[in-house]
């Protein structure tokens, strides 16, 4: 017995051309869909690429200078990895899977050397001011970088700047042409070390005698009557010696310059001033060296150590806070021995006159 389908039965289902045309419209959403997924893609890929390459910079630096050491490139991806404490491939390869390069400038200059990595300082820092101590990190989201994009030193001046100046998303001139129209998958991270470092300037007044000084615990070094000068990294260890005994320590973090004289050591004087002390003490010098004093009981030198006999109390005063008699209406001692401080100033440099 055959039976028909009713009309209800029927509605059921999908046609074979109802099908294919569903089909067709999914296929229709998806080609509209799928660019705009693979553009979110790329970018968050890229975002994610800016913000490794910016880590590892900061990784660089900071290894940098706590290391004292500028290595070269065959080091530098290690040392990254191990600040940021990351498998190397995280370093050395892109989010798109591309190598990363490390380059730098081939004018870059420390330690006396142009171009030349790697620079370790020394006791003695870097003579000259360093210079050009920029260094770039160039990766590529898929395509392959040009070969003349290798790790080292640039191949020229003209390619290191153009990529260093490069804006966003453009490329440098002459690039291949599989490269047109996709500058956005370039990436470039720029680290300048220039900011690194800190001039220290060392002067001994004192004939050469009893001034010292150790960087970073190295072995002391006197300090000759011409001084000391030189660049250091930033967080260097600076101890100045008095007669082989540490007198105090200072932590490199802008441009320092001190100077011993008279058995103490004085900072901090203006910068770029070697030879000489402060203004005040070449005056004092000129002083010393004037003519004899009419006065009984008196001469230029012992003038000169009451005023710093004076100005080494008042200092310790000013730093007590300038404390004068206690709640027993006692004298301070510190106040008591400011007193007698000035009053031997006074009694000696009274009625100055010069014969």
């Amino acid at each position: 017995m055959i039976t028909s389908l009713s009309s209800s039965e029927k509605s059921a289902g999908f046609t074979l051309l109802e099908m294919l045309g569903v089909m067709a419209i999914i296929s229709i959403l998806a080609s509209m869909a799928i660019p705009s997924i693979v553009t979110r893609i790329n970018r968050a890929n890229s975002s994610k690429e800016s913000l490794n390459l910016s880590a590892i910079g900061e990784a660089l630096r900071e290894r940098i200078r706590l290391d004292r050491v500028i290595p070269d490139e065959s080091t530098w991806a290690q040392v990254a990895a191990e600040q940021l404490l990351v498998p190397l491939a995280w370093v050395t390869t892109s989010v798109g899977q591309q190598p990363r390069v490390y380059m730098w400038d081939p004018s870059l200059s420390i330690g006396g050397q142009a171009g030349v990595l790697p620079y370790a300082q020394s006791s003695q820092g870097s003579a000259d001011k360093p210079g050009n101590l920029r260094i770039i990190v160039v990766s590529s989201q898929f395509l392959p970088l040009p070969p003349g994009i290798a790790s080292g030193v640039a191949s020229s001046q003209e390619e290191f700047d153009a990529l260093w100046e490069l804006p966003r998303n453009a490329l440098p001139d002459a690039w291949p042409a599989a490269w047109d129209g996709r500058g956005d998958e370039l990436h470039v991270q720029r680290l300048d070390l220039t900011s690194l470092f800190h001039r220290v300037v060392i002067n001994n007044a004192a004939d050469g005698v009893g001034a010292g000084v150790s960087v970073d615990g190295s072995a002391a070094q006197n300090v000759p009557p011409t001084g000391l000068s030189g660049y250091y990294f930033e967080g260097s260890e600076i101890a100045l010696l008095k007669s082989g005994e540490v007198d105090s320590r200072h932590r490199v973090d802008r441009d320092l310059s001190y100077v011993y004289e008279r058995g103490i050591w004085r900072g901090r004087l203006w910068e770029g001033r070697q030879m000489d002390a402060t203004p005040f003490a070449a005056a004092l010098d000129r002083f010393r060296l004037s003519r004899k004093l009419v006065q009984a009981n008196a001469d230029q030198q012992l003038v000169v150590d009451a005023y710093y006999n004076y100005s080494l109390v008042y200092s310790a005063w000013s730093r007590a806070g300038f404390p004068t008699y206690d709640g027993n209406d006692l004298i301070i001692p510190i106040y008591a021995s400011l007193l007698a401080a000035q009053e031997q100033l006074d009694a000696l440099s009274a009625n100055l006159i010069l014969q």
